[in-house]
């Protein structure tokens, strides 16, 4: 074999050996949705399967809640924020000093005051620094955040409590006897009483008919009003709790209502809130 003949060969053998380069993925277009005539050119070069690809079944929707008022227990009322896990574990951790401050407060005072009031009076008088204390205004804040909607909270259990015993005995009767108790009056007769503090009743506040058909009486203090309306013709009832979780705010109203059917209401009710 001449040396001509060797070096072309070898030129043979070294292009057939060479590495190739891979093709460049030209990546998403950056315009959005590629071109008319792009996707024309990838039509041509997609294989087309030789048997149909069934679609992929679409994600089922989230079911959608029917329109209605909130319940009580899924709002909170107006000016509360519930601190979370993380910030009252701040709060545990970072605030005790100022938290044993209320505490040493109320129990000096040892008067009918919301725990929001005490918490007011010491941070009104806490100093920006304290020794102890990483960030004053900080736990000012969470402190103010957690005696809010801890004392919502408290109060709102009792009124909940109360519009379902209402609701029960109500049901109750009207099982009993074929007929709707009456409505009765609100107790006590003006709001302004539960505003400020709490409201003792009276003897004579539960005596009127309707209260005395849902066998519905208490002397314990309150911080709400309590009103039942009924329609004895349209079948429908509904018991209102109105009061003050939150000072600064309006007053929350929360009930319950239920409507007759064969005569019968139904004993498990839902409490809701309006404003």
């Amino acid at each position: 074999m001449t040396l001509r003949s060797i070096g072309f060969v070898l030129l043979v053998v070294g292009l057939g050996c060479a590495p190739r380069p891979r093709p460049v993925d030209p990546g998403p277009p950056s315009g959005g949705l590629a071109p008319e005539t792009r996707r024309a050119d990838l039509a041509k070069e997609a294989p087309r399967p030789s048997t149909p690809v069934p679609a992929s079944a679409a994600p089922a929707s989230a079911p959608i809640e029917s329109a209605g008022p909130p319940r009580a227990d899924a709002v909170p009322a107006r000016g509360v924020e519930p601190l979370s896990t993380t910030e009252r574990d701040e709060m545990l951790r970072d605030c005790k000093r100022l938290q044993d401050r209320v505490g040493h407060q109320a129990s000096a005072d040892r008067r009918d005051k919301r725990w929001s009031a005490y918490v007011e009076e010491v941070l009104s008088k806490a100093p920006r620094k304290l020794e102890g204390i990483p960030d004053v205004a900080r736990c000012k804040d969470l402190l103010r955040r957690d005696a809010r909607a801890q004392e919502a909270s408290v109060m709102e259990a009792e009124a909940i409590d109360a519009l379902k015993r209402v609701a029960a005995s109500l049901s109750l009767a009207l099982e009993k006897t074929g007929a709707f108790c009456p409505g009765a009056g609100p107790v006590p007769s003006s709001l302004e009483a539960v505003r400020e503090g709490y409201y003792v009743p009276k003897a004579t506040d539960f005596t009127a008919p309707g209260w005395k058909c849902v066998s519905f009486a208490s002397t314990a203090p309150t911080r709400w009003q309590l009103e039942l309306r009924v329609d004895a013709a349209a079948g429908t009832f509904e018991a209102v709790a109105r009061g003050y979780p939150v000072l600064a705010e309006g007053p929350e109203e929360l009930y319950v209502r239920g409507e007759a059917k064969d005569g019968k209401l139904p004993l498990t009710v839902d409490v809701f809130r309006r404003r």
